[in-house]
C-alpha cells in the first residue's frame, strides 16, 4: 500500500466540545439531530416553512437553539439538518415538559409537516475526551464521515479511537475533529471535521498517513494499523454539510 493509499484512508479520519484533563471524568453529552427530506421540487418551500418555524419557537420561548444545516456533498441534498448540542440526559425531561406546555408541533404540523417526504431523527453521544473541538470554534463547514461498525468490534474500535487521539495530541496535530457514538440502531461512529471554507478542505501539508509513519517509525506498520483500522467497519459514508446561521435559532 503506497503512501497515496494511505492518506486516502486516514485523510477523512482527521481534515468536535471541550477536552477534559486526564483526572476529569467528561460529562455525558448528547446531540438530538433531525433530518427533513423535502417533497419534489418543494426544497424551496421547506426551507421558507422551516424559517417560519423558527420565528414561531422563537415566539413561544424555545430554550433550545437550533442550528440548521444543509448537506452539499452526499446523498441528500434535498434535505435540511436541525441540531441541537449537548445537554446531559435529564434535559430530554425538561425539554419534552416545555414541549407538551407550548405545544410548538401544530404549527409545524400545518406549515411545514405539508413539505416534508421524510424524516429522521438522531441521538449520538460526544467522546468529549478523545475530540478536539473548543465550544467556541467558528466554522461554515462541517465534514461528517459515518462509519457503520461490524458485530463484534465495537470494543477493538473503541481502543483504535483513542490510540488514534493519542497520536495525534502526541505529535501536536493542528486539526480539530470530534468523535460521536450513535444511540440506538446499527451500530455507527461520526468523525465531524470543521471547515471555514473550501481551501481548507485541501490535502493538509502533512498527512495524518505521514503522521503515523512517523509515530510507528516504519511504514510498514503504520500501513498495518489503518488496515486494521478500516477492518472494523462494514461501510463508510462521507457528507458535507454547510451551516445556515439565517435559518438557525
Amino acid at each position: 500500500m503506497n503512501k497515496f493509499y494511505l492518506y486516502l484512508v486516514a485523510g477523512c479520519l482527521f481534515c468536535f466540545t471541550l477536552v477534559p484533563s486526564a483526572s476529569e471524568q467528561p460529562p455525558e453529552l448528547l446531540a438530538d439531530v433531525w433530518v427533513f427530506t423535502a417533497k419534489t421540487g418543494q426544497l424551496g418551500a421547506l426551507q421558507k416553512a422551516l424559517v417560519a418555524h423558527r420565528d414561531h419557537r422563537r415566539q413561544l420561548g424555545d430554550p433550545r437553539k437550533w442550528r440548521l444545516y444543509q448537506p452539499i456533498v452526499g446523498n441528500q441534498l434535498d434535505s435540511f439538518l436541525v441540531r441541537y448540542c449537548c445537554f446531559e440526559w435529564a434535559e430530554l425531561d425538561s425539554y419534552q415538559q416545555w414541549m407538551m406546555e407550548k405545544q410548538p408541533m401544530q404549527h409545524w404540523v400545518q406549515q411545514v409537516e405539508p413539505h416534508v417526504q421524510h424524516s429522521v431523527r438522531y441521538l449520538s453521544e460526544l467522546d468529549v475526551r478523545h475530540s478536539n473541538w473548543p465550544a467556541d470554534l467558528p466554522y461554515r463547514y462541517v465534514g461528517v464521515t459515518r462509519y457503520m461498525v461490524k458485530p463484534g468490534h465495537w470494543r477493538a474500535m473503541s481502543a483504535d479511537v483513542k490510540t488514534l487521539t493519542e497520536i495525534a495530541r502526541t505529535h501536536s496535530w493542528p486539526y480539530h475533529y470530534g468523535w460521536m457514538y450513535g444511540i440506538g440502531g446499527e451500530p455507527r461512529v461520526y468523525l465531524a471535521s470543521p471547515y471555514n471554507s473550501y481551501a481548507e478542505m485541501a490535502r493538509p501539508e502533512q498527512s495524518f498517513a505521514e503522521l503515523l509513519i512517523k509515530h510507528f517509525g516504519d511504514e510498514q506498520k503504520a500501513t498495518q494499523f489503518m488496515q486494521n483500522w478500516a477492518e472494523h467497519f462494514h461501510s463508510i459514508h462521507y457528507d458535507i454539510y454547510v451551516f445556515l446561521p439565517d435559518m438557525s435559532m
